[in-house]
């Protein structure tokens, strides 16, 4: 039960933290020129919703193989926004054009949060997979 709670709130945070910081981090002139930080901030505004509804549903289930389910679809989504940030679509680094004034970091801050979010919930797959009891 302890696990259950510590595990789901942090990962709820951090789902949140996915869906609000990249709303934060990119530059007013590259959401009017439609670059391509709007588009991935808009992809992870959908990915951070999904991982903090599954984090809420992770506190909310107590049965071992729903949790299990649940872990491995937030350690799939982990890698999805990973992904999203940096191979898939990407944020600009701040040398678009002169006005924009991303930060280049934005990537790497998404991709940290992202890590984060599958390494926990792998964690939760394996030690619900491994344990016997409920």
């Amino acid at each position: 039960m302890k696990n259950r709670m510590i595990s789901g709130i942090f990962l709820a945070i951090l789902g949140a933290m996915i869906f609000i910081a990249p709303n934060f981090l990119i530059c007013q002139n590259c959401i009017n020129m439609k670059m391509k930080c709007l588009w991935t901030a808009k992809a992870e505004l959908g990915i951070g919703i999904l991982i903090f509804i599954l984090a809420l549903l992770f506190i909310y289930f107590e049965s071992r193989e729903t949790r299990i389910g649940i872990s491995l679809s937030l350690s799939l989504l982990g890698i999805l926004s990973v992904l999203t940030a940096t191979v898939l679509i990407g944020f600009c680094n701040g040398s678009c054009s002169k006005e924009c004034t991303c930060n280049p970091a934005t990537s790497l801050v998404m991709a940290i949060l992202s890590t984060f979010v599958t390494l926990i919930s792998f964690v939760n797959f394996i030690l619900l997979s491994k344990s016997d009891s409920k």
